[in-house]
């Protein structure tokens, strides 16, 4: 009687666990693991302690990518909807990417006021950045690809196709024109650059006014026309953005000598399906048309596997 009593405890015991295993299937089934691990990290640069957050892979590619990001000109530097999102989407297709805040944005450290033009060396920044990216990484990945947009994607153009240690470059929506339109015969636009630069930066005093055309320049792609290029740069643009600009880039690429892409994404504005929304807790930027930021990031990663992007 006894033993008889055993086996139903155990046949419930092992029913019970085999449905708290089904369970434990099915959450994974529909709740599956990230397909990457985010870790905050700092890295020394020009004299600045720089903020990011690194993006792994769990499934790394067997030849690994590693690419820094850099934001464009905005408050929130690195965390802006954007990046992040951009990020996550690179890093769940095998790449490692580092989100990194440019000096002064956001968490990283930065001049608390601008006297010279060293003091704006977001392009010495980006170089030493590269250079560093092995110790944070903790070993040298299989390549190391600078990547940027809006403002730091000339910073991306200008400083990846100077370092040795970046063997391919990403410029997605540049600055472009920047000669044509901030100049002295416009002086409101110098205004409003120094102005939105100071309040990004969080300055105790305006740039001053004589250093904003060199600082526009230092990360102007304008500088690579006609070069001939030493490694593969990518040039990604959005369709709806300005008519100009668009000729613009296609204007560079065509005189550029070497291995250069070009493509257009369709839909896209210049900030790739990221935008304002309304919130209780007021405006926010969120991701508002994730189509075309898949779109963006099945583009920048096709062409990091070789293929047409």
């Amino acid at each position: 009687m006894h033993a008889r009593w055993r086996l139903i405890f155990l046949a419930v015991a092992l029913g019970a666990a085999a449905a708290a295993m089904a369970a434990a299937l099915l959450r994974r089934a529909t709740h599956p693991p990230p397909a990457f691990r985010v870790e905050p990290v700092r890295i020394a640069a020009g004299g600045y302690r720089l903020a990011g957050d690194l993006y792994r892979p769990r499934v790394p590619l067997r030849r690994s990518t590693a690419i820094v990001l850099l934001h464009g000109s905005n408050p929130r530097g690195a965390s802006l909807a954007l990046y992040p999102a951009l990020s996550e989407r690179l890093a769940a297709r095998g790449h490692i990417v580092l989100n990194l805040n440019q000096r002064g944005y956001n968490g990283s450290e930065g001049p608390t006021r601008v006297q010279r033009l060293a003091d704006l060396d977001f392009v010495g920044d980006a170089r030493e950045v590269v250079r560093r990216l092995p110790d944070v990484l903790g070993g040298a990945p299989g390549e190391i690809v600078l990547a940027g947009h809006s403002f730091g994607g000339g910073v991306a153009a200008v400083a990846g196709l100077a370092s040795p240690e970046v063997r391919r470059v990403i410029s997605i929506s540049p600055g472009r024109r920047i000669a044509e339109l901030f100049n002295d015969t416009r002086p409101d636009r110098l205004s409003y650059v120094q102005r939105r630069r100071t309040e990004d930066l969080r300055l105790a005093e305006p740039i001053p006014i004589e250093l904003v055309r060199p600082m526009l320049a230092s990360y102007d792609v304008e500088q690579l026309r006609g070069r001939l290029l030493e490694k593969p740069i990518l040039f990604v643009e959005g369709a709806r953005e300005p008519a100009d600009d668009l000729a613009f880039t296609r204007e560079l690429v065509a005189s550029l000598t070497g291995n250069v892409s070009h493509t257009v994404i369709p839909g896209a504005d210049h900030y790739f399906g990221a935008g304002v929304v309304e919130t209780p807790g007021g405006d926010d930027w969120r991701v508002i048309r994730p189509e075309i930021l898949e779109a963006l990031a099945d583009a920048l990663d096709r062409w990091l596997r070789g293929k047409n992007p």
